[in-house]
């Protein structure tokens, strides 16, 4: 069962979750909607303290979330435990959650800083837009712009396969996206240098493919890639998939920083273990 308690972080709700969701729930989550139902329109719900969720635990989430867009309220989710975000990455609830790693970040997207609670910049991470025939850059600059997240990410465009590998060695990128343009060859050379490098194989590639490649999806998944963007974007389903894509990369770091930790109390090193400290 979940309990929970609240606080106010300016305008903003923070609903702190502790326990498991499992078939003890019915319906959308009692102690998130008590907020909604005095009216509180920005809700941050914190899930450092859940444990565990099973799929009958999940539904009730996304009754909550569905409930808050009836009650014309905004509510983001933050902290969730590598084996609950995985629950959540793997029912696809990204197209339509807004899932964050720390609470400072979630807060951020309202535009509050967690200190201050006055306005402060929402991080900034990196995209890379490979593409060649579909406007991928042009299109994620235009729903940044209009979902005014703008200032959250930095997009570089390249038009090759071979420069985004270059551009990927040298600077710190937190998602590649893969225009699926490009021929199958270039495709799969790109994603095996990608996923054999300890470097890079952390790093989500989401591919955009147009109605004619939709029907390719499993090919890229195999050889790959993370998951297939439709394009043209969905404004709202484009934005929400990037942010867990690169809240699941945040995730996957944060258990190979434990598992290194284990590793030096044993005395044992890896020369190979990949290096992210440079992404934030």
């Amino acid at each position: 069962m979940l309990q929970a308690t609240y606080r106010k972080e300016g305008d903003i709700t923070v609903v702190d979750l502790n326990g498991t969701a499992t078939e003890a729930l019915q319906g959308p989550i009692p102690e998130v909607m008590a907020v909604l139902r005095r009216g509180d329109r920005k809700v941050v719900v914190n899930m450092g303290q859940v444990s565990y969720v099973n799929s009958a635990g999940l539904s009730s989430f996304i009754d909550t979330f569905r409930q808050a867009l009836r009650h014309d309220a905004q509510m983001v989710f933050c902290c969730l435990v590598p084996n609950v975000l995985k629950v959540f990455k793997l029912a696809r609830v990204e197209i339509f959650f807004a899932v964050f790693e720390t609470e400072p970040q979630a807060l951020q997207h309202f535009g509050v800083s967690a200190k201050s609670t006055t306005p402060g910049p929402p991080p900034r991470e990196n995209i890379l837009a490979v593409e060649k025939a579909l406007p991928v850059d042009e299109q994620l600059r235009k729903i940044f712009q209009d979902n005014k997240e703008s200032s959250n990410y930095k997009v570089t465009p390249v038009s090759s396969t071979a420069e985004a590998l270059n551009w990927l060695r040298t600077k710190p990128f937190h998602l590649v996206l893969l225009d699926a343009s490009f021929s199958y060859a270039e495709v799969e050379e790109f994603l095996k240098e990608v996923r054999t490098d300890p470097s890079l194989n952390k790093i989500p590639v989401l591919v955009a493919a147009g109605e004619t490649k939709l029907a390719d999806a499993d090919y890229f998944i195999r050889n790959g890639a993370d998951d297939i963007l439709r394009h043209p974007f969905n404004r709202y389903e484009a934005s929400a998939r990037i942010r867990n894509a690169i809240t699941l990369l945040y995730a996957l770091r944060k258990e190979d920083a434990q598992v290194d930790r284990m590793r030096t109390r044993a005395g044992v090193t890896s020369s190979t273990a990949p290096n992210y400290t440079s992404l934030r």
